[in-house]
């Protein structure tokens, strides 16, 4: 029986977190919260967060990986997560540092998202947009509940047109007689460009990832491997990069692509 998208990740974070957090056949740096805490720390910064700010971590996962850095800054931050399982895992990490009265998590589909319109002024999207079949419909929900103005991040948009991807795709084909399957979508840029414009998104900073060595492989690669191979982070636009990470920001209107 096909499980839909919210009992896939049910399902693989009640069996074994760990193996959720790094998905199938995939770095397991990835499955460690210390470094996951960092990429957060990175992002606020990217999005030049403060007090300010009200924050929202879209599809946050059960490491938490934006909601915990701010929470600890005293940022006022939501968490949603598509797994209740996952929020759950969530909330014995925010009791652990006691930032219980700090942030607020629910369980909600990114897709479909309750908030009124304009209820944060920053948004984060980490690791998430490459598990969502529909990204026009995500990012649509993400720009609504953005305020004019505001600064949406999004990572993990994945290239249709790299070398590296095909790779991925085959790999995935082991999975198709696993009921709980990862999916994992890919987009070209001209089509993810259109769905920002669409949705009065300015594209402010884009980060290229390059690597021909298979990235989702479950090995440890060394730093300076990773850096080199795998995952080496390039400032702005290159087409042949196998992910993509986009910092937004929500205008009144555009008249021709960013």
């Amino acid at each position: 029986m096909k499980l839909s998208e919210a009992e896939i990740w049910e399902d693989r974070y009640k069996k074994d977190e760990k193996s959720a957090v790094l998905g199938r056949l995939y770095s397991r740096k990835a499955a460690d919260e210390t470094n996951s805490w960092k990429e957060g720390e990175e992002i606020l910064k990217l999005l030049k967060v403060s007090e300010k700010d009200t924050l929202l971590d879209a599809g946050c996962g059960s490491f938490g990986t934006v909601v915990i850095p701010a929470a600890k800054k005293g940022i006022k931050v939501t968490g949603v997560d598509i797994s209740e399982t996952t929020i759950k895992l969530l909330q014995k990490r925010i009791v652990r540092f006691e930032l219980k009265n700090k942030c607020k998590l629910l369980k909600a589909d990114i897709t479909s998202l309750k908030f009124p319109s304009e209820s944060f002024t920053k948004v984060a999207c980490s690791g998430t947009a490459l598990h969502i079949f529909n990204l026009n419909k995500m990012i649509e929900e993400l720009g609504r509940v953005t305020k004019y103005g505001g600064l949406i991040y999004i990572s993990s948009l994945k290239n249709d047109k790299a070398i590296a991807n095909y790779f991925y795709r085959y790999f995935w084909l082991l999975q198709k007689f696993e009921s709980n399957k990862i999916n994992v979508y890919f987009h070209s840029f001209d089509e993810i460009k259109k769905i920002f414009h669409s949705n009065n998104l300015k594209i402010v900073k884009i980060f290229s990832y390059l690597g021909v060595f298979p990235f989702y492989m479950n090995f440890v690669f060394s730093k300076s491997f990773e850096q080199k191979y795998v995952w080496k982070k390039v400032d702005g636009f290159v087409p042949s990069a196998h992910t993509w990470a986009i910092l937004l920001k929500k205008i009144d209107s555009i008249k021709t692509f960013s």
